[in-house]
């Protein structure tokens, strides 16, 4: 019998397959036709927006889009405006 896996297991296992950017990677990204969904709450997206992103709440939607969606690459906001926003 194999022993049940933790918060702490699963967590660490879902971060496998996420990749971090910087916000300027991210612009970057969108300069080069990235699409970039922000999926804060609208409380939060109303202190502070992301230029150029789409407005997607997370708890608005069914389920998330697959990873892999064809040619077009998607970031997806986690945290807060200030980890994604350029700096000056």
């Amino acid at each position: 019998m194999t022993a049940r896996k933790t918060i702490d297991d699963l967590l660490a296992e879902a971060r496998l397959g996420l990749d971090r950017v910087t916000p300027e990677e991210a612009f970057e990204a969108m300069g080069d036709g990235a699409v970039l969904v922000d999926v804060r709450e609208p409380y939060e997206q109303a202190m502070e927006r992301i230029p150029g992103a789409i407005e997607r709440p997370l708890s608005r939607r069914k389920s998330m889009p697959s990873r892999n969606t064809g040619s077009t690459s998607s970031r997806y906001i986690l945290r807060s405006a200030a980890s994604v926003s350029p700096q000056s």
